[in-house]
């Protein structure tokens, strides 16, 4: 069994190493330049970074902070657009859409939906997917921790490039993530106990319990299982953390129903495990403004403070220093003088400046988040069509999010809630149905605001051939319309009716217009029973046939008659008789 354990630990650390070499490429080549130029305060390599002495100074290169801010925008603008904290941003709904559920399953949607959001809400989550996309929009990769929490249910942890270390599925679908943190000895005491950590760790628990330790937590799907036992360890992800000091030791084995990672890219490439972002793509620019800065401050320096010379003959050096004095010979007064002049041209260095700083937060999608761009001469609606044409260009990129990201986060979220027992009971119509998340936020609803304007245009036209002909309009499927309108414009689930909902309403209109055409014909012949008895007693004098018509007249009269007429028609009966 021990030796089984230390086989599994060797085997652990062989593809540690394997994972390390493979991301190599992406942290010497792209993070950390990013981290230098872009995101100072993010990033975390083992070449640069010393853990028992953190605070290493890292804005060295920066010179123009516009770059970093304008990705800060873009984050933000990801976060506002897709998980707002301030709006709806997802919405749960049958997976099948052919059932149309009565009005107890959209209260129980609705329900959990509002619990689902209280959820977010109390947890550290919407300050977490900010430091997500911030991650997603420099480093092109973003890694969140999902982990349960006794008090909050849920509680996030943002990891930055340089902690983790990814292998995808076939599907090319994230589903390993190997960590390395560093934890103090009083932490891991702590958190695993001191009867499971190392001797190193407990003699550093005696002397120095601040001492820090590099710890690996690995979670990668599990080979071998048992599908009907419950306990973590046959549940279908494994969970392992390793003190990385002395070639490994275990500290502890668990699991996890799902994947608690939540790992998305901007976009790959192919073969590529690690994404590539718009940080990647403005690098170049953003070196090429540092050294615009540079050379410009140079200038501005040399005018302002220029080189001077002087006679061989003065043996004191220069003072330039405010207020400083440096004698010379009185017969020269031309002893000091700039050694060349310097008059840059600064007005032209400023505007290729501007033109490179533009060209950043253009790349960087600030147009597309800030009204700021567009002229005051532009119409609403033409600013509406310019600014859904840059919304297309994050398409793809939504796209990812939504699959990679956000799917997986209300999957996990619902499936904590439901073993915690915080979600209603569904209605019996519903049971064992799969449920659909839609996302609804901003930037969802924009990439859908192409179909509500080929509803808009198809319907304006149906109503223009409709003043020509009426048939027109037996081909325009008006109710069909209206729900994929609804659906495209991110109204509420509960502002269109279901099927049933609407069968019901029109069988209680038809109900209605039956009994008022009832109502209308027994009035009318209330009208005119004494005209019809009067013609009963002439026709009773006439002849047998006479008569026969009359009784034909009478049965006619009871099978539509109301009952209120019963006592009219035993009158024309009586005149019958």
């Amino acid at each position: 069994m021990q030796k089984d354990k230390e086989n599994q630990i060797r085997e652990y650390m062989r593809r540690f190493f394997g994972l390390k070499q493979t991301r190599q490429p992406f942290e010497t080549n792209y993070w950390q330049a990013i981290s230098e130029y872009l995101l100072p305060r993010r990033g975390w390599f083992e070449s640069l970074e010393d853990p028992q002495r953190p605070g290493r100074k890292r804005q060295d290169k920066i010179i123009n902070n516009q770059p970093t801010r304008a990705l800060r925008i873009l984050s933000a603008g990801m976060q506002g657009g897709l998980t707002s904290p301030a709006r709806q941003w997802f919405r749960l709904n049958l997976a099948d859409s052919s059932v149309h559920g009565s009005g107890a399953v959209r209260e129980y949607l609705s329900e959990v939906e509002r619990r689902m959001y209280m959820i977010f809400a109390s947890s550290n989550f919407y300050s977490s997917i900010h430091m997500a996309y911030t991650e997603l929009a420099g480093f092109g990769t973003c890694c969140l921790l999902e982990d349960e929490d006794p008090d909050k249910t849920v509680r996030f942890l943002t990891l930055t490039a340089g902690e983790y270390y990814l292998a995808e599925d076939r599907r090319g679908l994230v589903n390993t993530v190997y960590r390395t943190t560093w934890m103090s000895a009083a932490q891991m005491e702590e958190e695993f106990g001191r009867n499971v950590v190392s001797d190193q760790v407990k003699s550093a628990l005696e002397h120095d319990p601040d001492r820090k330790f590099e710890v690996l937590h690995l979670v990668e799907p599990r080979s071998l299982r048992n599908q009907r036992s419950s306990g973590n360890m046959d549940m279908p992800f494994k969970s392992v953390y390793l003190e990385l000091g002395g070639g490994g030791h275990l500290l502890r084995e668990s699991g996890y129903n799902e994947f608690p990672y939540l790992v998305s890219r901007w976009s790959v490439f192919g073969g590529e495990v690690y994404g590539r972002g718009p940080g990647n793509d403005v690098l170049p620019d953003v070196k090429m403004l540092q050294e615009m800065e540079k050379t410009h401050l140079k200038a501005l320096h040399k005018m302002a403070d220029p080189p001077v010379k002087k006679p061989a003959s003065l043996g004191h050096p220069v003072n330039a220093l405010p207020g400083g004095v440096t004698p010379y010979d009185a017969s020269n007064p031309q002893a000091l003088a700039p050694l060349y002049e310097v008059t840059p041209n600064t007005a032209e260095l400023d505007a290729k400046i501007q033109r490179v700083e533009m060209a950043i937060e253009k790349a960087l999608f600030n147009d597309v988040f800030l009204f700021n761009t567009y002229t005051s001469s532009m119409t609403a609606t033409e600013v509406e069509e310019r600014r859904e044409e840059k919304l297309l260009m994050l398409g793809p990129v939504i796209e990812r999010q939504t699959h990679e990201l956000l799917d997986p986060l209300i999957d996990r979220t619902f499936n904590l809630m439901n073993r915690k027992g915080m979600l209603p009971a569904p209605p019996r119509e519903i049971q064992g149905m799969d449920l659909k998340v839609e996302f609804v936020s901003h930037l969802a609803q924009a990439q859908k605001v192409v179909a509500t304007k080929s509803i808009r245009t198809v319907s304006a036209y149906a109503a223009e051939l409709s003043r020509y002909s009426n048939e027109a309009l037996d081909l325009f499927n008006v109710e069909e319309a209206l729900r994929q309108f609804s659906e495209a414009a991110g109204a509420p689930g509960n502002l269109i009716r279901g099927e049933r909902e609407v069968k019901k309403l029109r069988s209680g209109k038809a109900e209605a217009v039956q009994r008022q055409l009832v109502e209308k014909s027994q009035d009318r012949i209330m009208d005119n029973l004494p005209k019809t008895a009067q013609a009963a007693k002439d026709l009773s004098q006439i002849n047998q046939k006479g008569e026969d018509a009359l009784k034909n007249l009478v049965k006619l009269l009871e099978s539509t008659a109301s009952p209120q007429a019963g006592g009219a028609l035993e009158g024309v009966q009586r005149q019958v008789n």
